[in-house]
């Protein structure tokens, strides 16, 4: 297998067909070249690319590590693209065992420290090195990692409703009680065109502000960089026909909304808001339970909630899946300055813990 290194994203574009092929084998929407593409262009337009791509003798694709250089801590990483950003579930595309191997080799002759975070494996045995590792190059570390929920399809929705708990079962109820004195609950489930996308979203933002996201300044209305990301991706012809957009209207009111995608038999959450002008009816949860409605309805396998695994979410599905956070520290002056400033943030921060229990712990 020889790699390749490409730095600059209109050298990509004649990958893109080979690249999709490989990467619908994952059935990962965030492994496309649309999702990636538009992270270069949107969330790192003037920054240098190191995307690596295996080849095996004949020449195929087989492998491929999206990478592009920030700056953190004045020290040059190797991120994959947008992660800062959207904290969403990363993938490295490869064939097999094999040429996942052979990339995480290229990745480690890297001169940068490196950052995989909520790497995403096809399985846990494909991992080519171990969580604390010294290769040639440099020492691979493993930090904690956070799971994100899903749910596997594999009955009817009925069937699903009756499985939840007497406890679930009062809340959503309950929830749909207090909906209803507010207003009549219609769910729409918009499927979006290139002449409507834009008011769809621009409604769905409009929504999000009104949630804790807004106040805290974390919406898409107030961080343009992130509403260029998602207005390109979705907008692009090969994943417009798959874009979801739910709302749950309570009378006159817009209290909700889901911006979703359906990608390999799977239903794939991207974006949730409610106003919480209606919080005490759990608009959330109301149209949470209506998009997994639809996914039953349209026979998706499943749906993969994304973000982070939160207590609230144990009502559709307690599954959760891992992930691994790994780090380069090559052999390098860049190496060396970014492992020693993250070894004194992580002494700094348990010595904080530490100091605050003590100052906790009761006296004699």
């Amino acid at each position: 297998m020889s790699v390749k290194c490409f730095h600059n994203p209109e050298e990509l574009q004649h990958l893109r067909n080979e690249w999709n092929t490989l990467a619908s084998a994952s059935g990962n929407p965030m492994l496309s070249f649309e999702w990636i593409d538009s992270c270069l262009r949107k969330l790192h337009p003037d920054a240098r690319l190191n995307v690596l791509v295996v080849e095996t003798q004949q020449g195929a694709i087989c492998a491929i590590a999206p990478l592009v250089q920030v700056q953190r801590d004045h020290t040059i990483w190797l991120d994959a693209p947008g992660f800062n950003d959207l904290h969403e579930p990363v993938e490295l595309i490869y064939q097999d065992k094999a040429s996942l191997a052979t990339l995480f080799d290229a990745i480690a002759r890297l001169p940068y420290p490196v950052s995989l975070n909520r790497l995403w494996l096809n399985t846990s045995h494909d991992l080519p090195v171990s969580p604390l590792a010294v290769d040639s190059h440099g020492i691979w570390v493993s930090p904690g990692c956070r799971p994100s929920r899903y749910l596997d399809i594999q009955t009817d929705f009925d069937a699903f409703m009756a499985s939840l708990s007497s406890r679930h079962r009062y809340d959503y109820n309950r929830a749909l009680r207090r909906a209803s004195k507010v207003g009549e609950i219609h769910h729409v489930v918009e499927k979006p065109d290139r002449d409507t996308l834009e008011a769809h979203l621009a409604l769905a933002m409009r929504i999000e502000e009104k949630s804790w996201k807004g106040h805290g300044g974390s919406s898409l209305s107030k961080n343009s960089r992130l509403a260029a990301f998602f207005r390109t991706y979705l907008s692009h012809p090969d994943v417009l026909p798959d874009v979801r957009i739910f709302f749950l209207h309570l009378g006159e009111h817009v209290a909700a909304m889901q911006i979703c995608i359906e990608y390999g038999g799977k239903l794939w959450l991207l974006k949730i808001g409610y106003d919480e002008a209606f919080q005490k009816c759990s608009p959330g949860l109301l149209l949470m339970m209506d998009v997994v409605r639809y996914s039953f309805e349209s026979g998706h396998s499943g749906v993969e909630f994304l973000g982070s695994s939160e207590p609230w979410l144990s009502l559709w599905s307690k599954k959760e899946r891992e992930y691994f956070n790994l780090t380069h520290y090559p052999f390098s002056l860049a190496g060396a300055r970014a492992g020693a400033t993250d070894s004194t943030r992580v002494f700094l921060r348990r010595l904080s813990r530490w100091v605050t229990s003590v100052k906790g712990s009761p006296t004699t």
